[in-house]
């Protein structure tokens, strides 16, 4: 017994022996463990311990992203394994497991190792400004109608900054970018990102970015269709475009590299808005003003540029910025004062037409060539030379190389060869070029006029040339333009359907919640009218003789237009193909001041044109000389006043009977002794129109308002005087040919546009120097006598040191007297106000020496009385109950907010 008890204790210290040996080495090797370290999160290759100590290390890794090599190469004394690192599309946690080994004795220790993805760029350093730009570079839609892919961008934030996402409504978007629509027509959410960045020395650095993401509400069919009818076309080239129906096309399929929108930034600052989209302050059109209910109206939205193409706004070299105070929002005030020649224009790196064709700086340069491609001799051409728009340095010689300088006098000589290198367009890298330009402008002129600058598709453009390459098939039917805007043209069938679908790759699609627009070409009104009653289409115009039926329509939208129209007087044919001479009457100045006079414009408005207004001059209602006048230019005293100098009776609507006919008398007797009539030979003028339904109604007012005015109401010699209005009526190439060429006595023409620039618009439609719109021919407009006090900035330049004043202000000083009068030609008037860039800024006196210039230039052409100003249009639609604009009421800057304010009920 006795030896069994020993014999136990002598195997229990036995084993106590045994057990705290292997005790001691897994205790060592668990020391070795603990003194290995692998990073976090790697990007490259690596290299971890063979060896620790006495303890024998072997890596394992569950991932193919790291791969354990063999002992690094050069460090077999120093007994390091390489790890090999293949970096995923996205981040992957791998678990790389460590072995001990100390005499046969083994532990293992697992280390959780990320490898970052290929996605998440590599930051040289992370400090202040790394981290801003990683904070400008976050990009939300504004709106949506499904989740946000905010996952993908937390996955491709840069190594070492971490992003964690806060939301203002989390029944509406998650954290996670989750979306459940709300009811009704939808509301806006906040979203926060919080971003930390952890540099390798010194404190963590966090920026905060805010967006407001608009989730449309399940009243929002965001699949719906759009039914709206379209006009006749002869080409969608917006570089030879001139129609309106045409631009109403292409404007669907073209972007511009910087956005208008309601000034939302200020409205939500100002506590107006809650969010981009939020009208709910804003007085509906139908509420009658209440000062005391704290509502806004529409004008207090204003509007702002955004980016649109651009990936920032326009950089001024010479004052080294663009002008924006953070994440897209532009500095108004500087954007507006601060001039020069040379602008960077940075795209982004996202854009593609519709066929996948990326857009790069090779792009804009193609299609700006083209616009000033003399041999195509395109209309818009003068868009990148003239004063007004973008005048490119040698753009106007590029365009007109080899041409007379003066067509009317070939001893001038001819424009000299100029190498496309000469002109003031130089690209900088693929998404980056610089425009040069003949005289300083701001960054808000630059934004403004890049904005009617079209692309066209290289390939498809180039394509469709003749063999001369004077033409282009593109824009016609068998060559549709691809877009690059918010709308492909899916389908064309010519003279009758245009059907667009939403551009899916388009980079701001999420704006425009109508999928489909059904488009059919429909020429006559009362087909438009029939078919809107059938519930064929959404929406039709309701001016004219349907005004009455429609007046107290609750979906009933009047807006006030830039659009101004008159009859226009042509007083010589000789460009024409009809060969035909003007009517002698026309050539006698009193003669066209008694059409004037004749003319009752109220009736016309009230009874051909309702429910437009009344026009006594050569603008429209609503043109004003600039952004910041007070009101518009057509009603301001000033041209009330002139218009009374003039005996144009503005107090009667520019009508007056009696002395319409005594002018009438007067003309007539000069022509008879001039020759053009014999004694009692009836007068008879021609009235040219396009032969559509609206416009016989117009062309019947034509003849029984001047037939009743002037036709055997006066007498000459004791004779009557035979008056009559005959017509000539074509189709619209027609018309259009015989308008252009100035072969007619009198037309229908219009113009519309350029809502802030009245004095451009006076001097740019009017001279035949500058416009290819003008109608009518023979008044030699340009040389026109002028008189203009331009006397503010006269004071201001007058107040400057000699040496401080810059060509164009020292031009200034040179062209008028020690008064600031200027004196001259109606040409050279305008070409003082174009080449004058303060004109352009925002000085105390800017709206009245405007004003002052502007109607001078009117003056003259009511003098010398080129045509019968008419009315000013103020357009009236009707839509259907599928329909709903969001915006309550008109904005002189953004009308109803175009598409991306309306949308199809769910």
């Amino acid at each position: 017994m006795l030896k069994r008890i020993l014999g136990f204790m002598l195997a229990c210290l036995l084993f106590l022996g045994l057990t705290g040996c292997a005790s001691k080495i897994e205790k060592q090797i668990r020391e070795a463990l603990d003194l290995v370290s692998v990073p976090t999160g790697v990007v490259g290759d690596f290299e971890v311990p063979a060896v620790q100590g006495d303890v024998e290390l072997e890596w394992k890794s569950d991932n193919a992203a790291l791969e354990v090599g063999t002992v690094a190469e050069g460090k077999v004394n120093e007994g390091k394994v390489n790890i090999k690192v293949t970096r995923p599309d996205d981040d992957v946690t791998v678990k790389l497991t460590v072995e001990g080994k100390l005499k046969k004795k083994t532990l293992t220790k697992d280390f959780n190792v990320i490898v970052y993805g290929v996605n998440r760029p590599v930051l040289d350093n992370i400090d202040e400004a790394s981290m801003a730009l990683v904070q400008a570079g976050l990009e939300l839609p504004s709106r949506t109608h499904t989740d946000l892919d905010i996952p993908n961008i937390n996955r491709k934030m840069p190594v070492g900054v971490e992003i964690a996402w806060s939301s203002s409504n989390e029944d509406v978007i998650k954290t996670d970018g989750k979306v459940t629509r709300p009811a009704g027509q939808g509301t806006g959410v906040k979203l926060t990102a919080t971003l930390v960045g952890t540099p390798e020395e010194g404190d963590a650095i966090q920026k905060i970015r805010e967006f407001f993401v608009f989730v449309y509400g399940k009243g929002v069919n965001i699949d719906g269709t759009y039914k709206a009818a379209f006009g006749e076309v002869q080409t969608l080239n917006p570089l030879n475009s001139t129609q309106s129906t045409e631009s109403d096309v292409y404007d669907l399929l073209v972007d511009q590299l910087y956005h208008t929108d309601y000034y939302w930034a200020k409205a939500i600052k100002d506590g107006k808005a809650a969010y981009p989209g939020d009208f709910s302050q804003v007085r509906d059109r139908k509420e009658i003003a209440d000062p005391e209910d704290g509502k806004i109206e529409m004008p207090y939205l204003e509007r702002i540029f955004t980016l649109g193409m651009a990936a920032k706004f326009p950089y001024s070299v010479e004052h080294e910025t663009d002008f924006d105070l953070g994440f897209g929002e532009l500095d108004e005030k500087a954007s507006k004062e601060k001039q020069d020649s040379a602008w960077i224009i940075e795209l982004r790196k996202d854009l593609q037409f519709s066929d996948g064709t990326a857009i790069t700086a090779d792009t804009f340069e193609y299609s700006f060539k083209q616009y000033l491609d003399g041999k195509q001799n395109n209309e818009r051409a003068n868009y990148l030379y003239n004063e007004d728009y973008i005048p490119l340095v040698n753009g106007e010689g590029y365009f007109k190389q080899g041409r007379d300088k003066d067509p009317d006098n070939p001893e001038e000589g001819k424009w000299p060869a100029v190498d496309w290198s000469e002109v003031g367009f130089e690209k900088l890298d693929d998404h980056k070029f610089k425009i040069t330009l003949t005289g300083k402008k701001s960054q808000w002129h630059v934004m403004t006029y890049l904005g009617i600058i079209n692309l066209v598709h290289p390939e498809n453009f180039r394509d469709g040339f003749n063999a001369e390459r004077t033409v282009t098939s593109y824009g016609s039917v068998t060559n549709i333009p691809v877009s690059y805007g918010p709308y492909v043209l899916q389908s064309w069938e010519e003279d009758v359907k245009f059907t667009f679908v939403r551009n899916e790759k388009y980079i701001k699609k999420h704006e425009y919640p109508i999928k489909t627009i059904d488009g059919p070409i429909i020429k006559d009104q009362q087909d438009i009218i029939n078919e809107f009653k059938a519930g064929n289409l959404d929406v039709a115009g309701v001016g004219g003789e349907f005004w009455k039926e429609f007046m107290d329509n609750p979906n009933l939208y009047v807006s006030p237009s830039n659009s101004f129209y008159r009859f226009a007087i042509s007083l010589d044919r000789s460009g024409g193909t009809s060969g035909k001479t003007a009517a002698p009457i026309l050539l006698q100045k009193d003669f066209r001041r008694a059409l004037y006079l004749a003319t009752d414009r109220i009736d016309y408005t009230n009874e051909v044109q309702p429910p437009s207004e009344p026009a006594l001059g050569l603008l429209s209602n609503i043109h004003q000389v600039s952004e910041w006048a007070t009101g518009a230019y057509e009603k301001s005293a000033v041209v009330l006043q002139q218009l009374e100098d003039l005996g144009l009776s503005p107090d009667t609507g520019g009508y007056d009977l009696e002395e319409a006919k005594a002018l009438f008398k007067n003309a007539y007797e000069a022509a008879v002794a001039n020759g053009d009539y014999a004694a009692g030979e009836k007068v008879v003028i021609e009235f040219s129109y396009y032969d559509a339904g609206s416009n016989e109604r117009m062309a019947q007012w034509v003849k029984a308002q001047y037939e009743k005015v002037f036709n055997k109401t006066v007498q000459s010699n004791g004779v009557d005087i035979e008056f009559e209005v005959k017509f000539a009526q074509m189709n619209q190439a027609q018309f259009v040919a015989a308008r252009d060429s100035g072969d007619f006595d009198m037309c229908f023409t219009g113009m519309s546009g350029a809502t802030f620039q009245a004095t451009f618009g006076m001097g740019y439609i009017f001279s035949r120097t500058f416009s290819t719109f003008l109608s009518g021919r023979g008044h030699d407009t340009g040389n026109l006598p002028v008189t203009a006090e331009i006397i503010y900035l006269h004071d201001l330049l007058s107040a400057k040191n000699a040496e401080d004043l810059n060509e164009e202000e020292t031009a200034f000083l040179e062209a008028v007297d020690e008064n600031g009068v200027f004196e001259g030609k109606f040409d050279d008037l305008f070409r003082l106000f174009s080449n004058t860039g303060n004109f352009n800024l925002d000085y105390i006196g800017q709206q009245e020496d405007l004003t002052s210039i502007t109607a001078a230039l009117e003056r003259a052409l009511l003098e010398q009385g080129i045509c019968v100003p008419l009315f000013s249009a103020t357009s009236a639609a009707v839509l259907s109950d599928n329909v709903v604009r969001m915006a309550p009421s008109f904005s002189l800057f953004m009308g109803w907010g175009g598409l991306r304010y309306t949308y199809i009920k769910a």
